[in-house]
C-alpha cells in the first residue's frame, strides 16, 4: 500500500501527510464532513491521533449543535430591537433632520406638501428618480444635507441588521 497515494485520495492535509512520512499508518476510516473526505489517522504517537480524532469530534459536536432556524430567527429580532433601542436616539434625530431640511426645502422651492417628503425620502434614501429637482442655491444645498444625512441612515440601519445577524448566529444566549 503507498501511503503517499492513500494521503492524496484521502485529502489529508500537510499534517497528516507528515505523519504518513514518519510512520503512521495509512487511513484506518473515512468520515464525510461537509462532502469533504476526511481520514482519521492511526499514529504510533497516541496523543497525535487522540488529537486528530478529538478535532473531528468537535467539528462534528459543532454542527450537530447548530441552531434551528426558528432560534436563529428568535435571537435575531431580539437583537434587532435591543439595537435599534440602543441606537433610536441616533436613528430618531437623523430622520428629524431629514423630515425638518425636507420641510424647510420645499417651503424654499415652493413645491406641494406632498412633494416635499416624497423628494425629502427618495433622495435620503439615494435613489433620485429625477422627477422633482431643487432649483435653487438654498434648495440644492438642502438637498445635499438629506442625501448626506440619508447615507449616514442607511449605514447605521445597514450596521443594525449586520449586529444582530452576527448576535443571532453566535452561541451565547440573548434572551
Amino acid at each position: 500500500m503507498n501511503p503517499a497515494g492513500n494521503a492524496a485520495t484521502c485529502g489529508l492535509n500537510k499534517v497528516a501527510r507528515r505523519l504518513l512520512q514518519l510512520g503512521g499508518r495509512p487511513c484506518v476510516s473515512q468520515l464525510a464532513i461537509r462532502g469533504q473526505p476526511t481520514c482519521v489517522m492511526a499514529s504510533p504517537d497516541p496523543s497525535i491521533r487522540q488529537r486528530r480524532v478529538g478535532a473531528l469530534t468537535e467539528e462534528m459536536r459543532a454542527r450537530m449543535n447548530q441552531p434551528s432556524p426558528k432560534i436563529v430567527r428568535r435571537r435575531f429580532l431580539i437583537a434587532l430591537g435591543h439595537a435599534v433601542h440602543v441606537t433610536w436616539p441616533v436613528l430618531s434625530t437623523i430622520l428629524a433632520i431629514q423630515v425638518v431640511s425636507g420641510v424647510l426645502l420645499g417651503f424654499v422651492e415652493g413645491w406641494s406638501v406632498g412633494d416635499a417628503p416624497y423628494f425629502t425620502f427618495v433622495t435620503g434614501l439615494t435613489i433620485g428618480y429625477g422627477d422633482i429637482v431643487p432649483r435653487q442655491a438654498l434648495g440644492r444645498a438642502l438637498a445635499i444635507g438629506v442625501g448626506i444625512s440619508g447615507l449616514f441612515l442607511t449605514g447605521l440601519i445597514a450596521g443594525i441588521a449586520v449586529h444582530a445577524m452576527r448576535a443571532a448566529l453566535t452561541d451565547r444566549d440573548t434572551g
